[in-house]
């Protein structure tokens, strides 16, 4: 995830993100970070996010991870890096499953 938040970091949009796709095009899967602050506040807002407190590596935790998480649970869910201060400084939305991947892809205007 930390590579993905990297390239987040480099996106003019503060937004970068991987999709696995199945036969047919569409999307089984959506891994997004956001690290622009406004946006991070908006999708907070939004989604109600609510941290587990649970802290982990970003260096070695997977997308694979996430998507397997997301996928076993409600087919949504998030990861959230901190800053010193305690804000979230990025923000990485997990969808695998139909509703919560067309909420994405309409939200943030992916290419089909």
């Amino acid at each position: 995830m930390e590579q993905l938040c990297i390239d987040a970091e480099r996106e003019a949009t503060g937004i970068a993100f991987e999709s696995i796709r199945i036969k047919d095009g569409k999307r089984s899967i959506i891994v997004m970070c956001v690290t622009g602050i406004d946006q991070i506040t908006r999708l907070e807002k939004a989604f109600d996010l609510v941290d587990d407190n649970i802290i982990e590596d970003w260096n070695t935790l997977t997308l694979g991870d996430v998507a397997a998480r997301a996928a076993r649970g409600s087919g949504f869910c998030f990861e959230a890096l901190r800053d010193e201060s305690g804000r979230r400084s990025a923000l990485v939305l997990i969808a695998a499953e139909p509703r919560s991947i067309n909420i994405l892809e309409s939200a943030f205007s992916l290419p089909k």
